[in-house]
């Protein structure tokens, strides 16, 4: 079996390639989809994949632009619609 570098990898956050095989594996929907994430790497891998990103914890990434912000995950559950 070969291996890839990181570099050569679509497996690796904020990449698609592991996203894309989870959404087709299990039936998902993206445009309904949510994904809750605290690093600027998960919230560029939702939008690789077309879910909807929420921030939580990192007031960084409120700053940065991203669509939902909660500062705790208790929180989280009352952005989802």
């Amino acid at each position: 079996m070969l291996f890839r570098s990181e570099a050569e990898c679509d497996c690796r956050k904020p990449r698609a390639g592991l996203g894309k095989k989870a959404i087709q594996f299990h039936g998902l929907e993206p445009e309904s989809s949510f994904m809750v994430g605290d690093q600027m790497s998960d919230i560029e891998f939702a939008r690789n994949i077309g879910l909807t990103p929420i921030g939580v914890r990192n007031e960084a990434l409120r700053l940065l632009g991203t669509n939902y912000y909660s500062p705790d995950i208790v929180g989280v559950a009352a952005l989802i619609p």
